[in-house]
């Protein structure tokens, strides 16, 4: 069933989940990340999505890189790769070749971005060192919190925060939604395949290997926990308060 958007104040949570890639074999990661997403002011033109670095491994040491799609950005927004350039500061570029718009790879042992496709290659911060492609990589703002260990980078144009990236195994089949929930009140999942898709309600388990044949769960005053099953790679999940 599909469903029209449900005003901001009614959706308790929303979930953004991506997966990311390290490899030129475009191997998945072990894990997946999600994260929750809040509403910024309309004329608010820039979205920061803190990215904990710890959480991935490729970019713990100087010269990791990875391709991903930043949570929560819609398909408009291409993927990216994200290098660690040491020092506490990091790359972010466009992963899309400048020369006919195909994907390009992280950072190789030679320390370039290479596009198999035509064989342009880039520098880790976007410059054309090789062609046919003549126009750098477009880059995106990014700082680094050594203190929290938080990448955040800045993509303009939205009109949501992402924050709070957590991991979860890739491998398994479905994702745990916890958020606060309040005596007397319903609460339904809905989710959603790109930012500016329909929501549509999903059915839902209780426990971690229950049947997902819950469609409404009631609030008791303590957080809840339910559990979705997880279709794609790409995703949100909504937690709406239906009364």
């Amino acid at each position: 069933m599909q469903l029209h958007p449900s005003s901001r104040r009614d959706f308790l949570k929303t979930v953004a989940m991506i997966a990311a890639y390290s490899t030129a074999a475009d191997r998945i990661l072990d894990q997946v990340a999600f994260a929750d997403i809040s509403a910024l002011a309309v004329d608010d033109a820039l979205v920061q999505l803190p990215l904990s670095v710890t959480t991935f491994a490729t970019l713990r040491n100087t010269n990791g890189s990875l391709r991903l799609r930043l949570p929560g950005t819609p398909t408009t927004i291409p993927n990216v790769i994200i290098t660690n350039m040491g020092n506490n500061q990091f790359a972010v570029v466009e992963a899309r070749c400048t020369h006919e718009n195909q994907p390009v790879n992280p950072r190789n042992a030679q320390g370039r971005l290479v596009c198999p496709t035509h064989g342009s290659q880039y520098s880790p911060t976007g410059q054309v060192i090789v062609g046919p492609a003549r126009r750098d990589l477009p880059s995106f703002a990014s700082a680094f919190d050594a203190r929290t260990n938080l990448l955040t980078v800045t993509v303009p144009g939205l009109g949501y925060r992402i924050s709070s990236v957590q991991l979860a195994s890739a491998n398994g089949a479905r994702l745990q939604l916890t958020f606060p929930s309040l005596t007397g009140q319903k609460y339904e999942i809905r989710r959603k395949l790109t930012a500016n898709g329909d929501w549509l309600a999903t059915p839902f388990a209780t426990t971690p290997e229950g049947a997902l044949t819950t469609n409404v769960i009631n609030g008791t005053g303590q957080a809840l926990s339910v559990y979705v099953e997880r279709l794609t790679e790409i995703g949100f999940f909504g937690v709406l308060r239906v009364n």
